[in-house]
């Protein structure tokens, strides 16, 4: 079986955050809010025991909110646009979006309420060109790739499987990459994927 591992994505994301709220709160400590995915899809699961499996080792982070943004641009805008209205502005360090396109709803959202005490302490998922375009434009922090070029993985377990070799192990993972926005090279880094997505005519990841 190929397949992306959304639990590594979830803690990678949360090391991000465990980073991010340390060099902004001076420690691991802060409030976020969570626009999810579809709740119960498989992929959204994964990635909460992710996060889960790092923010146990730091109790004074949590969650305070969260809503279904259902993986899509205006309902995650809708799901921040009312979870801002619930949490005044001095109550949440950040947002974590289960995906880039509902961070870029989430950011209009914020824009249109005049948080931008937000901006630049957002999370995504994906790798779209939009949401490397945040992290240029500084409205978000960090998101991580969910590469669907599974082709050349699948051809050489395909020819291993017919030449009578063992697979191991039997569920193998795409590489994926995380983008941040911290340093120059990162910076560059993203630019450099935003071209490599424009020269393959794909929107993300």
């Amino acid at each position: 079986l190929l397949t992306t591992d959304f639990v590594d994505t979830g803690e990678q994301v949360a090391r991000d955050v465990v980073e991010e709220l340390e060099a902004k709160n001076g420690a691991p400590a802060g409030r976020l809010l969570h626009v999810t995915g579809n709740q119960g899809a498989s992929p959204v699961v994964d990635m909460q025991t992710g996060l889960d499996n790092v923010f146990g080792e730091y109790p004074d982070i949590e969650f305070a909110a969260s809503c279904d943004g259902l993986y899509s641009r205006e309902p995650g805008r809708q799901c921040t646009e009312d979870l801002l209205q619930a949490f005044p502005a001095g109550e949440i360090d950040g947002i974590v979006f289960d995906n880039d396109d509902m961070m870029i709803g989430g950011i209009q959202a914020i824009k249109a309420a005049g948080r931008e005490e937000l901006l630049g302490n957002l999370w995504g998922k994906d790798g779209t060109i939009d949401g490397l375009q945040a992290l240029l434009d500084g409205d978000a922090t960090f998101t991580v790739q969910t590469p669907p070029f599974f082709g050349a993985n699948t051809v050489e377990t395909f020819e291993a499987f017919n030449a009578g070799e063992t697979i191991e192990p039997t569920v193998q993972y795409a590489p994926k990459d995380t983008f941040d926005n911290d340093t120059d090279e990162q910076i560059a880094r993203v630019q450099e994927r935003i071209e490599e997505l424009q020269e393959m005519g794909v929107g993300c990841c």
